[in-house]
């Protein structure tokens, strides 16, 4: 059977199953993803044949592209398990930073108030992963979060002087989710307008009437909202980069 392409530039060609990736490397992930699929099957037997291939091949890719994920999540705990001198010694505080303690513009981001605050966020880095895990290769994982830490870096450095200090992944997630969001706009997925949207509504808020109700109780202390603009430019910026690279080598991006 000759292979065809569709509309949205994937092939008709007869699908061989996930095993069949070329590399071993591929042949691997595929048979993990199989085996959970038919151990699925097993434990729900109304599940038998209703499993599309299309959602085995997305299985792929969230275990191809979900180490980065792992590996934050561990680094916010690891961090956070020292408390409270783990994050006297990790976190944003501008007078440290600069007498030379640099680290903390990186560190800050991964320590949080409490278990609370870093579950939340986690719970955050989890949605994020699960919309755009397409998109979020672990090249492309890194690139956008250190756009994003960056971006509220030097924000906090030149624009909020009065801040004292800061923790918290939530910048970083914020500008996660508006790379996201742009990549799907830019690739015509259903979804993307809609998650922009709602995370523009939410900055809108936050700078016009402050922290959302109950998000200062949730995290257990202040937020920093500006934290959250300043992120999202930070994404806003990544994607450009990663669309602006699309266009110059005359393709798309694909995770």
């Amino acid at each position: 059977m000759q292979a065809t392409a569709n509309a949205c530039g994937r092939s008709n060609a007869p699908y061989s199953g996930p095993g069949n990736r070329v590399g071993p490397k591929g042949r691997r992930t595929g048979w993990v993803w199989r085996n959970a699929a038919m151990g699925a099957q097993r434990l729900f037997p109304g599940l038998r044949g209703k499993i599309p291939r299309s959602f085995e091949h997305q299985g792929i890719l969230m275990l191809k592209h979900g180490w980065p994920l792992l590996l934050a999540a561990g680094l916010a705990c690891l961090a956070q398990w020292g408390e409270p001198r783990s994050i006297e010694f990790l976190r944003y505080q501008r007078v440290e930073v600069l007498d030379g303690e640099w680290w903390r513009l990186v560190s800050a981001h991964f320590v949080h108030l409490g278990w609370q605050h870093l579950l939340m966020n986690l719970a955050g880095l989890t949605l994020v992963f699960g919309l755009f895990h397409r998109w979020l290769t672990p090249l492309t994982f890194l690139f956008w979060t250190l756009c994003s830490l960056l971006v509220i870096d030097v924000a906090f450095l030149l624009l909020d002087r009065e801040l004292e200090w800061y923790v918290g992944l939530s910048g970083v997630l914020h500008g996660l989710m508006v790379a996201g969001a742009v990549m799907d706009i830019r690739n015509r997925r259903w979804g993307g307008e809609l998650i922009l949207g709602i995370v523009v509504i939410k900055l809108a808020w936050e700078q016009f009437y402050g922290p959302l109700p109950g998000s200062e109780a949730t995290a257990g202390g202040s937020v920093v909202v500006n934290a959250h603009l300043y992120g999202a430019v930070g994404g806003l910026l990544a994607a450009g980069v990663r669309i602006g690279f699309d266009r110059r080598v005359g393709g798309t991006f694909r995770g």
